[in-house]
């Protein structure tokens, strides 16, 4: 938690939301839950040249500068190097110059969260993301206590990592009437394939299969609101797999 951050941290304070965790990927800066600016990176953008100058466009574009930043949220993964890298890393650097904390969103937790605001009642949501090399990462993520499906952003969640598994396995593994989203839905062809054969299955609809930096800010917002933030140093990425030098070292 942090223990004496700079700034405190109002209701309608200015804050950054960075999801960089899957592809394209987006940002949002805003100044509460329903005042968003959002941008979506182009599908062959790169994050690495683009976030920072998007959104510094963005909130002068709010009437803000970047300095005037209370909170950063980001999705913290799990998801490809790279990509997750440029964006927690930004985050924190963000962080760091503004003296302000941030909220580590787990991107499991922005997808069961967008599933369930699709429809349907709380319960527990099958996460799967497209890992490469013909397999997917797995992550069930099971709502904490009671919760209320109209208010999916206070929903917190604990989370069940099966990680690396073929798509074969993670379908005999689904249990009846399954929910299920993740952007392993429309980039992994063998998983997705056969799971119509499963009528069962309950499916989140394919506009809730990529996490949103609009998600990430309301529940950056809402572990605002329960004093649940950490300082920039102790953010750590998740990555579906280690780095191609780190694989190569053994």
């Amino acid at each position: 938690m942090v223990k004496e951050p700079p700034r405190t941290m109002s209701r309608n304070s200015p804050f950054v939301a960075i999801e960089t965790s899957s592809s394209p990927g987006s940002v949002v800066v805003g100044t509460g839950p329903d005042q968003l600016h959002e941008q979506v990176f182009p599908p062959t953008g790169d994050h690495g040249s683009g976030l920072i100058p998007a959104i510094v466009d963005l909130t002068e574009a709010a009437g803000w500068l970047l300095a005037d930043v209370r909170l950063i949220a980001v999705a913290t993964g799990p998801g490809p190097f790279t990509g997750l890298r440029v964006g927690v890393t930004t985050a924190k650097a963000i962080a760091w110059a503004a003296g302000c904390p941030i909220a580590a969103i787990p991107t499991a937790a922005c997808l069961a969260t967008q599933a369930i605001a699709a429809g349907g009642p709380v319960r527990p949501v099958h996460v799967i993301f497209d890992a490469g090399r013909g397999e997917l990462y797995a992550v069930i993520a099971h709502p904490c206590g009671e919760a209320d499906a109209a208010a999916t952003t206070e929903i917190q969640w604990q989370f069940e990592v099966t990680g690396l598994v073929t798509p074969e396995a993670w379908q005999q593994s689904l249990p009846p009437a399954a929910l299920v989203t993740g952007p392993g839905l429309s980039l992994a062809q063998p998983a997705s394939a056969d799971l119509p054969h499963r009528p069962d299955l309950q499916i989140a609809p394919p506009g809730s299969w990529q996490p949103a930096a609009a998600t990430v800010a309301r529940l950056g917002l809402a572990a605002a609101e329960r004093n649940e933030l950490v300082d920039a140093a102790a953010v750590t990425p998740l990555y579906l797999r280690a780095s191609y030098a780190e694989e190569k070292k053994g």
